[in-house]
This record gives C-alpha cells, structure tokens and sequence, in this order.
C-alpha cells in the first residue's frame, strides 16, 4: 500500500507542476501581442471568408429564383407584422361584439320596459273608462229620474 500511495503522491505532484507550466506558458502566449495581433488577423480572415460564403449562397440563390436569407429574414418580419395586426384585430372584433351584446341587452329590456309601460297604461286606460262608465250611467239614471219628474 505504502507504494502505491507514493505513486499517487508522485503523479499528483507531476500533474500539478505540468498544470502550473502550461499555466505559465498560456499566459505568456496570450500576453503576447504576436499572438494577439495573429488572432486578430485570423478573425478578420474569418469574417471576410464567411461575407464572400454568404454573397456567393445570394447569389446563387438569386440565380436559382429562389429567395435568400435576407429575402426570408424579410419575410419573417412581415408575417409578423401580419399576426399582430391580425391579432389586434382580433380584440377589436371580441369589444365590438361585446358592445354589440351590451347593446342588445339593454335594448330587450328597454323593450321590456316599454311593453311593462304600455300595460300599465291599459290598465289605467281601462279603469279611467269604467270610471267614465260608471259616471255616464249615473248621469244617465238622474237624467232619466228628472224627466220621469
């Protein structure tokens, strides 16, 4: 066991000095403006290779009549556009509706209420003429009495 655990010790002092020496060498690498400067050209190489790749696919594209990048990116904002109007118009529909059956309520019970007034008013109608009646006839007896008188 004895061994076996200066092997451990061993091959973890080993790992960790080669950790501490690639440390060191990255940091020197990354600190050095050659290094830096490669980079960046590297970069810049990068994005000028990937702008002729997307020029040379719109193009082809364009050559093929078949729509780009930028023609389906376009069209994805119209379509958009499209479904938030669309679903603008959409509430506006669902509050005229719901001003719509507002309204209707409203005009039953008007409705209502008109027929509820007009019975009412039958019936007054109908008591003032059996009133009336009632009267008419009692003139109508008196005048009689006085002219059997």
């Amino acid at each position: 066991m004895r061994a076996e655990d200066d092997v451990s010790k061993l091959t973890g002092d080993l790992y960790r000095q080669w950790e501490k020496s690639m440390e060191t060498w990255w940091d020197g690498v990354l600190e050095s403006p050659e290094f830096l400067k490669g980079m960046g050209k590297n970069l810049e190489a990068q994005g000028k290779a990937r702008k002729s790749y997307e020029e040379g696919v719109d193009k082809t594209m364009g050559d093929l009549h078949l729509p780009s990048r930028k023609d389906v990116i376009r069209l994805a904002k119209v379509a958009s556009m499209l479904e938030d109007k669309l679903l603008s118009v959409e509430d506006q529909v669902l509050a005229h509706g719901d001003a719509l059956g507002r309204i209707e309520k409203d005009t039953l019970k008007a409705r209502i209420d008109a027929a509820e007034a007009l019975v009412a008013v039958h019936e007054k109608l109908g008591a003032i003429e059996a009133r009336l009646d009632r009267v008419l006839s009692a003139l109508e007896s008196g005048d009689a009495k006085k002219k059997k008188v």
